[in-house]
């Protein structure tokens, strides 16, 4: 990330909550990363993907998602 103090990082489920969370960050923040933590018994990871596709357009371009898998 080159600049640090406008970029914010935000835990995002693809939930109403935080996908709602992510647009009001992508207001304030000059760079967002997302973050999604997945495991086996997660349900409901599809929705992950089509949030980001609906969110395209209402984040910065320069925004990032990572997709972490915790290592059993």
């Amino acid at each position: 990330m080159d600049n640090l103090t406008n970029s914010c990082v935000h835990m995002f489920s693809g939930g109403r909550d935080s996908t709602l969370a992510a647009v009001r960050l992508a207001n304030r923040y000059e760079k967002l990363v997302l973050i999604t933590v997945t495991t086996a018994n997660l349900v409901g990871f599809k929705r992950v993907g089509q949030r980001l596709v609906e969110l395209k357009h209402h984040l910065p371009s320069n925004t990032e998602w990572l997709h972490i898998k915790p290592v059993a």
